[in-house]
C-alpha cells in the first residue's frame, strides 16, 4: 500500500475537507484526510484521495496542508471571508454563497467576528437586482454562519455551528446546525427538518444538475449527499 493511502485509511485520518461533482456517469469525490491530534499521529500526515467510481478505484497522493487547499477550492469557502463587492454588504464582512438555482447568487453579510462570519444580512442577485434581508436574533442570540446554499426551491439553507451566547463548556440552547428560510422571504428561518446532527461543513455544486454535500461527525459515514435539492440525503463514500 503506497502512503498517501496509508494515511487516508489510518484510523487515526480525520476527514478534514471534501469536494463533490455531479458528472454524467456519477460522483467525483475529493477528500482530504489526515492527522489532527499529535498525540495520535504526525501531523505532517495528510494526503487527499480521490475517485469517481465510489471508490472501486481511487488515487490516494501524500500532500501538504496548502496544496490540499487548492485541490479541495478552500479559498471559495464561506469561511473564508472574501470580499464580494456587492453594494448591500459594504461595511460588513461578507461571503457569496453557493446556488443550485441558474441565475440566483446569495450573499451573506454580517459585522466582524473575528474567526466567525454573524448571520446579520443575506442580499439575494437575481437579474441584475439585488433584494436585501436583514436577519433577526433569535432568542436575543446571534448565530454565526459557516455555509448556506441557494435550494433549488429557491430557500437558502445556512449552517449555523455557533451562537452568540455560547459559553465554553455550555453551549446556547438555540438550535446549532442547518437553518432554512421560509420560503422566498430569506429574513426568517427555522431548524431544518432534515438535519442529521453534527453537521461540519455545508456546500453545492450547481454542475451536471447539480449536488449538495454536508461533512457531519461521523467516524462510518462522514459525507452525506443529496442530488434532488436537499430532499433525500445518502453516505457517499469518501475513501
Amino acid at each position: 500500500m503506497d502512503r498517501g493511502r496509508a494515511i487516508a485509511e489510518a484510523p487515526t485520518s480525520v476527514l478534514r475537507d471534501v469536494r463533490v461533482r455531479r458528472t454524467p456517469r456519477g460522483l467525483d469525490v475529493t477528500a482530504w484526510w489526515g492527522c489532527l491530534d499529535p498525540r495520535a499521529c504526525p501531523l505532517a500526515d495528510q494526503a487527499v484521495a480521490a475517485s469517481g467510481d465510489d471508490f472501486a478505484t481511487a488515487t490516494y497522493d501524500e500532500v501538504g496542508r496548502r496544496q490540499a487547499l487548492r485541490r479541495l477550492g478552500a479559498a471559495d469557502r464561506i469561511d473564508a471571508g472574501r470580499p464580494t463587492g456587492v453594494p448591500a454588504t459594504r461595511g460588513l464582512v461578507s461571503a457569496e454563497a453557493d446556488s443550485l438555482v441558474t441565475g440566483v447568487r446569495a450573499v451573506v453579510a454580517g459585522g466582524d467576528g473575528a474567526t466567525l462570519l454573524p448571520f446579520q444580512r443575506v442580499v439575494r442577485g437575481t437579474g441584475g437586482r439585488w433584494d436585501v434581508f436583514d436577519v433577526p436574533e433569535v432568542d436575543g442570540e446571534r448565530g454565526y454562519v459557516s455555509g448556506a446554499v441557494v435550494l433549488p426551491d429557491g430557500r437558502l439553507l445556512v449552517l449555523l455551528p455557533a451562537w452568540s451566547g455560547d459559553r465554553p463548556g455550555r453551549p446556547s440552547t438555540v438550535h446549532h446546525g442547518l437553518w432554512v428560510s421560509a420560503g422566498a422571504d430569506w429574513s426568517s428561518y427555522r431548524p431544518w427538518a432534515g438535519d442529521p446532527g453534527g453537521v461540519q461543513d455545508l456546500r453545492a455544486d450547481p454542475r451536471a444538475g447539480g449536488v449538495l454535500w454536508l461533512l457531519v461527525a461521523d467516524d462510518v459515514a462522514p459525507l452525506l449527499v443529496s442530488t434532488d435539492g436537499g430532499r433525500t440525503l445518502r453516505a457517499v463514500r469518501a475513501r
